[in-house]
């Protein structure tokens, strides 16, 4: 979950930041706490959220990546990116405390790199469809100007 996670969120930022110029910073996140939460926050000015909404959902279709080495450069990424989330004691001493507290032991922590390169595509496809479920969008701003349609999937796509 964590790499399908990791995979949504550059994915937002493709479609949304990148492709689209909608948001200056479009993230996906999950909080790994006893109870798992992940989100997906998009700004935008345009009176018509529904181009950010489009490109978020377009986003949030995680299909796994068909090619191997593909798929190897984004968990190698998503590494990357724990590594250096990793860098201080305070950081590396509370993921200890949360694999004592909920994971089944510090020692647990010692597996992640093994586990992570047993992930593959079929594993973010499957946990994506299975978890990535139910989103519930906010919208600030003038009520008036927003198509309702396209926050409960009537819009065309």
């Amino acid at each position: 979950m964590r790499v399908a996670s990791s995979l949504l969120r550059d994915r937002v930022f493709e479609e949304v930041r990148v492709k689209r110029n909608l948001s200056y910073a479009p993230d996906a996140f999950l909080r790994g706490q006893s109870a798992n939460t992940g989100g997906l926050y998009v700004t935008a000015v345009d009176g018509q959220p529904g181009r950010a909404r489009y490109a978020s959902t377009k986003s949030a279709d995680c299909n796994a990546s068909r090619s191997p080495g593909r798929h190897q450069r984004r968990c190698a990424q998503f590494l990357t990116t724990y590594y250096i989330s990793q860098e201080t004691n305070a950081a590396q001493t509370a993921e200890l405390a949360q694999y004592e507290l909920i994971g089944g032991g510090w020692r647990n922590s010692l597996m992640f790199l093994e586990k992570l390169r047993a992930v593959t595509p079929a594993n973010v496809q499957r946990v994506s469809q299975k978890y990535m479920r139910n989103i519930r969008f906010v919208v600030l701003g003038n009520p008036q100007q927003i198509d309702k349609n396209i926050f409960i999937g009537q819009a065309g796509s």
